[in-house]
């Protein structure tokens, strides 16, 4: 059986634009964080089985957006630092916070929802990351 986090990418990778599989993976992230905290407990397996999925195909999905919107190797090296640094700075809190939060309201409600909130703005920001073109370093503008 193939893995979505190899299948997704690929079949992206053959399109102009990656938006519309960036926002459907985070949508699918979110729709299915909603479905585990509304759906009856004989239906949460399938929300979970549903947020694996599109959280794995957006973990490959972001590492495609490196590669195809990089003009370079060294745009690409430059990007993938960015990414990670930024995404391990924002990410390593995120549980600590999350379960303050839980332990301020006394609900995974909330906490839910904030993360269905962070998989909103990841569908967002995916959009404009995921339009075509590619990413060149300043430095590399001025010179060419």
């Amino acid at each position: 059986m193939p893995h979505d986090e190899l299948v997704v990418p690929t079949l992206a990778s053959r399109q102009p634009s990656q938006s519309g599989w960036v926002v459907g993976c985070a949508l699918t992230s979110a729709i299915s964080l909603i479905g585990i905290l509304c759906l009856p407990p004989s239906l949460v397996g399938v929300a979970v089985l549903t947020l694996g999925l599109g959280l794995n195909a957006s973990f490959g999905l972001a590492l495609l957006l490196i590669a195809v919107r990089s003009h370079d190797t060294d745009t690409s090296a430059s990007l993938s630092s960015m990414a990670q640094a930024g995404g391990y700075l924002l990410a390593a809190p995120g549980p600590l916070l999350i379960g303050w939060f839980q332990a301020v309201t006394d609900s995974w409600n909330y906490s839910f929802g904030a993360i269905v909130i962070l998989a909103m703005m990841t569908a967002t920001f995916g959009y404009f990351a995921g339009r075509g073109g590619t990413v060149h370093l300043l430095d590399q503008e001025a010179s060419t």
